[in-house]
């Protein structure tokens, strides 16, 4: 598991170091938490970030159910972190998650001059990269079909189609996780979405664009549904003009921008 802040660079430019030094040393406290309580290992911290693995040095029943659910209580926790910060921030908080499960090299590495324990390999690398993505998509939680496969059915869970990321040669299956399915209109809107990629990835476009087109025309707010709305544009895309050869694979990410830098604070707003 990979875990980041979002919008760390232009807020610790703007609070400074002792104020953020405080509220990232106050979130890496309360996500660490929720890591341990759902029997993690925190393998790292890298400024904002965190790095976490499970069944590693024992091997663990359910690994992939544990980080899911502690990805899940790291995201319960920003809310309340974001509220006792709101003076010194006045911005939202968001934290997004990678996971990946598969195999990795897990003991001591580094040299002579300094080492420490951790995972290494492929599966790392992919982890890495889909909390990347995640930032593009606007999504919290992005999790693989790798580790996908291993949660219970009936997890609230939107197959979000294959994606091409940097640095990765094949194709990745990514799944978008929530914690319920109570926010209203989303089991509908998970599943229109999915109907609509399975017809987008036979390549029949018409049928495709015309669940899409209903569905954003009955669901207007929906606009942070950023997967749905990319979606749409490459059906749309491909209507107009055909690709010689499709390829099903997002490339998502390519010409998006990151998530929204929030204005700052005025210079008498901010509490030390």
């Amino acid at each position: 598991m990979v875990s980041d802040l979002r919008g760390f660079s232009p807020l610790a430019e703007r609070l400074g170091p002792q104020p953020v030094c405080r509220l990232i040393r106050d979130m890496l406290a309360r996500l660490s938490n929720r890591i341990v309580e759902n029997k993690g290992l925190i393998v790292d911290y890298a400024g904002d970030g965190i790095l976490a693995m499970w069944n590693a040095p024992v091997a663990q029943e359910g690994h992939a159910v544990l980080a899911c659910r502690a990805a899940l209580a790291m995201l319960e926790e920003m809310p309340g972190l974001e509220a006792d910060w709101k003076d010194v921030v006045c911005a939202p908080l968001a934290l997004g998650i990678g996971l990946n499960t598969g195999v990795a090299q897990v003991g001591n590495t580094g040299s002579t001059r300094k080492f420490k324990y951790g995972p290494h390999g492929h599966t790392v690398n992919l982890a890495s990269r889909v909390q990347t993505l995640s930032k593009h998509l606007r999504t919290p939680l992005l999790v693989t079909s790798a580790t996908r496969s291993r949660l219970p059915a009936e997890v609230p869970a939107r197959r979000l189609g294959r994606a091409h990321l940097t640095g990765i040669a094949s194709p990745v299956e990514l799944h978008e996780l929530r914690a319920t399915e109570t926010a209203e209109g989303w089991p509908a809107d998970r599943d229109a979405y999915e109907t609509a990629l399975t017809m987008f990835e036979a390549g029949r476009f018409p049928e495709a664009h015309q669940v899409l087109s209903l569905l954003l025309e009955t669901r207007r707010t929906r606009d942070g549904d950023i997967p749905m709305k990319l979606l749409f544009e490459r059906v749309s895309n491909y209507l107009n003009n055909p690709p010689p050869a499709f390829d099903p694979a997002f490339d998502w990410g390519a010409n998006w921008s990151a998530v929204p830098i929030p204005p700052p604070c005025r210079k008498n707003d901010i509490a030390i």
